[in-house]
């Protein structure tokens, strides 16, 4: 199984999904444009590769292009089944948060970044700056 760049296991087979979604995450984390275009570029060499549809969908719902977010949301979540506790963690976030569960979001993005291993919380700064700032204040 391949990684991401904190060494966190990812759920493609495909060495060039990986980079494209490394690639997506850098640019999302940093608001660099591209980072929607990584993303199909992962799901382009991996459709099943859940994980790039989830960021394209956060990248897309932060640009407000909600339809087009909600379904690429709905593509991570069909291609979940078979996903590590992390990743699935990963789109449940962003499931409650599309949602307008905003504190059940919060709740499942705190588990999420307290979850071993500890280099979650590195990782999980894809969900974006604000909310990660903001749920470790509450804490």
């Amino acid at each position: 199984m391949l990684a991401d760049r904190y060494d966190l296991a990812l759920s493609t087979a495909s060495e060039a999904a990986r980079d494209a979604y490394v690639q997506g995450c850098d640019l999302a984390l940093t608001f660099y444009p591209g980072a929607i275009e990584a993303f199909d570029c992962a799901i382009a060499a991996d459709p099943s590769f859940s994980l790039a549809h989830a960021g394209k969908a956060q990248v897309l719902m932060r640009e407000g292009n909600v339809a087009a977010a909600r379904a690429a949301l709905t593509a991570a979540k069909d291609l979940a089944t078979g996903l590590s506790e992390r990743e699935a963690s990963h789109i449940r976030y962003f499931d409650l948060a599309f949602a307008g569960q905003t504190d059940a979001a919060i709740d499942a993005l705190y588990a999420h970044l307290t979850a071993p291993p500890a280099a979650r919380a590195t990782s999980s700064t894809r969900t974006g700056w604000a909310i990660w700032r903001w749920a470790w204040r509450s804490i």
